[in-house]
């Protein structure tokens, strides 16, 4: 067998992102149930932001994965929702709820007011979004055992693994402690640059979309929903 190339190591998934048909039903059907029980009144008939929170519990999202939207969510209405100015993208919990809005809503990218805001859900992107958080729910117990063996290797002692987050001197821990310093293959060495850039793969998706609105998220690290989105990058859930 020839020797793998290094642009090899990590083959990125081609079905990541994609909704399988039961994932896209199980979303629908928890957008229906929430639209029963909370629009008795016929004059509206759209799903709001606020109304996340229900649907992530109707499908019983680990909160570990949804903590940092509910955050935003709960940032927008207490102190964006009745703001008539400008927002503020120098400000970063305003610039990170809005990129969730953007995610999230109908809310156009181009939008440079608060009152030009709209927290009406967007159905195609909910379903994009919530397919990658399914597959956290569904291979939770997978993320949690590999993110501890990583913790591990790391030589870090860690009281709750799902809030803690890696910086890159422990990433590099990692890298020596699975001899990712020289491919077995090739003898080429993993760089530092490389580690990087997985951390870099796993906060955006593949439309340069925030994944991750950690209000305190800091600076080159990964927690425990980064490394699910690098498990799904390679792979791991298909």
């Amino acid at each position: 067998m020839p020797p793998r190339k290094k642009k090899d190591r990590f083959v990125l998934s081609q079905t990541y992102e994609q909704p399988t048909p039961e994932i896209e039903d199980e979303i629908l059907e928890a957008y229906s149930d929430v639209l029963g029980e909370d629009k008795d009144e016929e004059e509206d008939q759209d799903l709001r932001l606020s109304h996340l929170p229900q649907v992530f519990r109707i499908l019983k999202i680990p909160r570990v994965f949804v903590r940092d939207i509910e955050t935003a969510i709960e940032y927008y209405y207490n102190h964006m929702g009745t703001k008539t100015g400008t927002i503020d993208r120098a400000n970063a919990k305003q610039s990170i709820t809005f990129d969730m809005l953007e995610s999230y809503t109908i809310t156009s990218p181009t939008v440079k007011t608060h009152a030009e805001i709209l927290d009406i859900v967007d159905i195609d992107k909910l379903i994009r979004n919530l397919t990658r958080l399914v597959k956290f729910r569904d291979n939770f117990a997978h993320i949690k055992s590999s993110w501890q063996l990583f913790l591990e290797h790391s030589g870090s002692k860690v009281a709750n693994i799902e809030n803690f987050k890696m910086e890159l001197p422990q990433l590099k821990s990692v890298k020596t402690q699975l001899n990712l310093d020289n491919d077995q293959h090739t003898g080429e060495r993993l760089s530092d640059g490389f580690m990087i850039d997985m951390l870099g793969c796993c906060k955006l998706d593949s439309r340069e979309r925030l994944l991750n609105f950690e209000f305190k998220s800091g600076g080159a690290s990964v927690g425990i929903k980064d490394f699910a989105e690098i498990l799904g990058r390679i792979g791991e859930f298909d």
